[in-house]
C-alpha cells in the first residue's frame, strides 16, 4: 500500500502558505519586538537565494537558500528570523531540494545557481495560495522506502518492488526502447516471436493461473536486446522480503549479432535460430 505526501515546488519570487510545522524552535520565546509564531499557524513563505561565502574556503562563494514569512493579509514586512532570534533555513519549515526523492540534473544545476525549488507541504489545492508544480511523493508501507508509483491492471497504484507482479519496466528510457526493438522486429518479421518472450518473461514463475513473480526488464548493451532479473515480491515471499529468484538477457540472435560468443551480443546458443532468447 503506498501513502501520498502532498508537495509542492517553490521557486524564488512566489509566496506559498504553509502551516508553521511542529518543530523545537517554533515552540521557543524570545525577540520580543515582534509577535510569536507557533506551531500550527498558517503563514506564508518566500525563499531567498543569498550569494554568501563558503564557510569552509576564504575564496569561494556559493548560493544558499533562506527563507521569509509574513501572516496572511499582513502588510508588515517579512521576518527573516525564528523565535530565538536565529536566521531561518529552509529546513525550519520542513523544506527539501526538489531533487531530494526524483534527481534531475538541470533542477540540480538550477540550485547550485540560486534559481532552484524547494519543496515544500501545501495547505489548499488553490495554486494562487499554494503555487507549484505537484512533485508527491509515494511511501511504501512495506519497505518504508520513497518510491515511484506502479498501476497494476486495475489501476491500483502500488510498490513496484514490494507488490508488483509480472513484467515490470521502471526506466522510461527501457520503455522506449521497447517499442524501437517492437519496430525493428517487425521489419525483419519476427514481432509475434519477440511479444511472445515478452509474455513468457510476465508469466515467468506463475503458479496456475496466479503470478507469483516479477520480472524487472532493463538496459542490455547488445543491440536490440534487454537485461532482465526475476524477483520474488515481498507480498509473496516467506519472508516477506523481496527475494531476487535469477537474471539473465533477452538477447538478439540473429544477422549482426551472431550467437557464437563474440561482439555485440557476447553468448552463446547451439541453435540458428533467428529472434530473441532467453539466457541465464
Amino acid at each position: 500500500m503506498l501513502t501520498r505526501t502532498k508537495l509542492r515546488a517553490l521557486s524564488p519570487g512566489k509566496w506559498a502558505r504553509v502551516i508553521v510545522p511542529d518543530y523545537e524552535c517554533w515552540k521557543k520565546t524570545g525577540g520580543a519586538f515582534y509577535e510569536h509564531t507557533k506551531p500550527g499557524d498558517e503563514v506564508d513563505i518566500c525563499l531567498v537565494p543569498w550569494y554568501c561565502p563558503r564557510y569552509d574556503s576564504q575564496t569561494c562563494f556559493h548560493w544558499v537558500y533562506r527563507v521569509a514569512y509574513r501572516r496572511p493579509g499582513s502588510s508588515c514586512y517579512p521576518t527573516y528570523q525564528r523565535n530565538d532570534g536565529c536566521w531561518l533555513g529552509e529546513w525550519d519549515f520542513g523544506l527539501v531540494e526538489c531533487t531530494k526523492y526524483h534527481y534531475d540534473s538541470k533542477e540540480q544545476r538550477d540550485l547550485w545557481d540560486g534559481k532552484g525549488k524547494l519543496l515544500y507541504h501545501p495547505v489548499s489545492d488553490d495554486p494562487k495560495l499554494c503555487p507549484g508544480g505537484d512533485y508527491s511523493i509515494y511511501t511504501c508501507s512495506i519497505c518504508g522506502e520513497v518510491v515511484k508509483p506502479f498501476s497494476d491492471d486495475a489501476g491500483d497504484l502500488i510498490c513496484p518492488y514490494c507488490e508488483a507482479t509480472g513484467l515490470v519496466v521502471m526506466d522510461d528510457e527501457q520503455l522506449d526502447r521497447i517499442e524501437q526493438v517492437r519496430e525493428y522486429a517487425r521489419s525483419i518479421g519476427k514481432a509475434e516471436q519477440f511479444e511472445k518472450q515478452l509474455c513468457y518473461l510476465a508469466g515467468c514463475g506463475a503458479n496456475g493461473e496466479r503470478v507469483r513473480k516479477q520480472c524487472m526488464l532493463g538496459y542490455d548493451f547488445a543491440p536490440h536486446s534487454f537485461g532482465f532479473c526475476l524477483w520474488t515480491p515481498a507480498v509473496h515471499s516467506s519472508t516477506h522480503k523481496r527475494e531476487r529468484y535469477f537474471n539473465g538477457g533477452l538477447i538478439l540472435s540473429g544477422p549482426g549479432s551472431p550467437n557464437d560468443g563474440s561482439f555485440p551480443a557476447l553468448t552463446v546458443s547451439l541453435s540458428n535460430h533467428v529472434g530473441w532468447f532467453c539466457h541465464t
